[in-house]
């Protein structure tokens, strides 16, 4: 292992080029390619394709809509499929910026894709998706590594086995390059689920936090038995899909027991600041254009017992864990908490696991080759 932490402490005394916000940066690349006034298309309705039209905009720079194979369950006016979109003629005349942090040859598909439809011009800029690095997507300010190498070395040591400390490294040096290709995906169908990791409890009783429309409950469904299912969605939009969705599930497909929860997690119970976009985006968040309800899961949940906690809540999981102490020390429940939106995360959730249980084990996983699904797994088995 030495070797590895030798390698590791090459990758904290590194320091980005520049130590700017997305928006310069975003600015500067799209200055020699676009003017005032200029109209684009973004192929990609999510995260990085929402923040890509507010620079652009910003900038002078019109977003006519979006374009994303997803589009039917996205329910917002200007997002569009692409073939539904293109059977106008005069659509096709737009430039496409792909917003999307995948693979090159996953990007070359898309390309090929979009000029079948009949699009001509199309841009996919590595550098421009560089500023969008998954790891600095709620972080307040640039993180230089080197300032915490202390925290990152003793998380990278309760990690269990190789391929998790490789994923640990890979992403701690995507986020100093910015560069979106250069980090690991695992060779899984989904998170979360039908693991090869070594699991204390299972998924008898699942409590889904940042639950969304019910896709991972629909995984669950497919890979897993579970008796109770307990899910928390502070986005309404989102959660009145899932309602609807859970209300559609055949009887004997259901879980026994299914709770249902229109809040957000945290360490306290009250209203926060929130951000409702009603997508898998949708975050807790200063400044934002609602207040939803948050609760402590302590609180909640005081006379369940709880086997797997998934979290997925856009940068506030340390917050949820903190309201989630009780549980987790007394019960030690498996754990998945996604540690992607901000750098810190990938050692501070760890060392705050370790405080709240010794006995946890730690493997990491990360399930989208831009480094976002970046999941945590604590167990004590």
């Amino acid at each position: 292992m030495q070797e590895n932490i030798a390698k590791l402490e090459k990758i904290v005394s590194l320091k980005p080029d520049r130590i700017q916000g997305k928006d310069v940066q975003c600015k500067e690349i799209l200055q020699n390619k676009y003017s005032v006034d200029d109209e684009v298309v973004i192929y990609g309705a999510g995260r990085i394709g929402r923040m890509l039209a507010c620079v652009l905009e910003k900038n002078g720079v019109k977003v006519i809509g979006f374009l994303d194979k997803n589009a039917v369950s996205i329910h917002q006016e200007n997002v569009f499929l692409p073939e539904t979109f293109a059977k106008q003629e005069e659509n096709r005349k737009y430039p496409i910026l792909i917003a999307l942090a995948l693979p090159i040859k996953a990007v070359e598909k898309i390309v090929k894709y979009l000029k079948e439809l009949g699009f001509k011009d199309i841009e996919n800029d590595r550098a421009l998706m560089g500023c969008f690095c998954e790891f600095s997507m709620y972080q307040e300010s640039e993180v230089i590594l080197q300032d915490y190498e202390e925290e990152i070395l003793k998380a990278y040591q309760l990690f269990e086995e190789k391929e998790s400390r490789e994923i640990y490294c890979a992403c701690l040096k995507h986020y100093i390059t910015k560069d979106v290709y250069d980090a690991l995906e695992s060779d899984a169908e989904c998170p979360y689920f039908n693991l090869e990791i070594p699991l204390a409890k299972g998924y008898s009783s699942f409590v889904d936090c940042g639950a969304y429309t019910g896709d991972s409950l629909l995984d669950l469904l497919k890979y897993e038995k579970c008796e109770t299912y307990i899910g928390f969605e502070p986005d309404l939009q989102n959660f009145f899909q899932l309602e609807a969705r859970v209300d559609d599930f055949d009887a004997e497909k259901k879980p026994s027991e299914i709770i249902l929860y229109p809040c957000a997690i945290s360490n306290e119970n009250e209203y926060l600041s929130f951000d409702s976009s009603a997508s898998e985006s949708s975050s807790l968040v200063v400044g934002g254009n609602i207040k939803v309800p948050a609760v402590k899961l302590d609180d909640v949940l005081k006379q369940k017992c709880v086997d797997f906690i998934k979290m997925d809540i856009e940068g506030a999981e340390i917050a949820a864990l903190r309201g989630a102490t009780r549980i987790i020390s007394e019960q030690t429940p498996d754990l998945a908490i996604c540690v992607y939106h901000k750098v810190t995360d990938l050692w501070e959730i760890p060392l705050l696991l370790k405080e709240m249980c010794e006995d946890y084990k730690f493997y990491l996983r990360t399930y989208n080759p831009g480094a976002g699904e970046t999941v945590l797994y604590a167990t004590t088995k």
